[in-house]
């Protein structure tokens, strides 16, 4: 079910995001250290920012 959602959300967004790979993300178990964590906090409030 999530496949067909992140698709569209794919095709919306594309370039920006690859939904299919945060899906795969999701359900694995793998776990980012805090670096990885602070890099990727700071993409997203750079891409949500209003004047970014």
């Amino acid at each position: 079910m999530f496949g067909l959602f992140a698709k569209k959300l794919t095709e919306y967004s594309h370039p920006l995001i690859d939904w299919s790979r945060v899906g795969e993300l999701l359900r694995s178990s793998h776990h980012d250290n805090k670096d990885e964590l602070i890099a990727r906090a700071t993409i997203i409030l750079a891409i949500a920012s209003p004047n970014g």
